[in-house]
């Protein structure tokens, strides 16, 4: 289980000794890196994988149980990468931020395992996870990461909600 938000940069990976199942899952976007214009030539974007600074909004909803909450974060000229990464800055900058999350290989990725503590979990038979939409309310197709947010996204983080049974 990976950790953010805390004193080091990542905590603890569990280690899975299943087979993962293969995922239907598109490509990650290619963050775009953005070339010197003429007069910004000085600029070097510090990471050959990230993309030019953007600004990306967060929200986090919980209004399962308690510590209820709702707060929102904006991140202001990071560099364009997964949203993951975007999550952990945030996590950095406020504590309802801070969260885990277990990687499943390189098919399916990281999972979100719990935000300020709550946690995602079977209950009934079903799975309870935190569900990633945009601001609009239309739920993300991909994960955090793969998904590479553009200028100007706004996302949220909503409390655990039922999607799937458990086999």
């Amino acid at each position: 289980m990976f950790l953010a938000g805390v004193d080091t940069f990542w905590g603890k990976k569990e280690v899975d000794d299943k087979p993962s199942k293969p995922a239907k899952t598109r490509p990650s976007k290619p963050a775009t890196t953005k070339p010197p214009t003429p007069g910004d030539e000085d600029k070097v974007w510090p990471c050959g994988l990230c993309g030019s600074p953007i600004d990306v909004t967060l929200h986090v909803e919980n209004t399962l149980k308690e510590p209820f909450f709702n707060e929102s974060i904006f991140l202001e000229g990071l560099n364009q990468r997964q949203l993951f990464h975007f999550l952990h800055e945030a996590a950095n900058q406020n504590k309802i931020f801070r969260f885990s999350m277990t990687h499943y290989g390189a098919e399916l990725g990281f999972m979100i395992d719990s935000i300020n503590g709550l946690k995602s979990e079977w209950v009934n038979g079903k799975l309870n996870y935190w569900r990633i939409l945009y601001i609009n309310g239309t739920a993300l197709e991909f994960g955090v990461s793969t998904f590479i947010p553009e200028d100007k996204d706004e996302f949220i983080f909503r409390s655990p909600s039922s999607k799937m049974k458990k086999s």
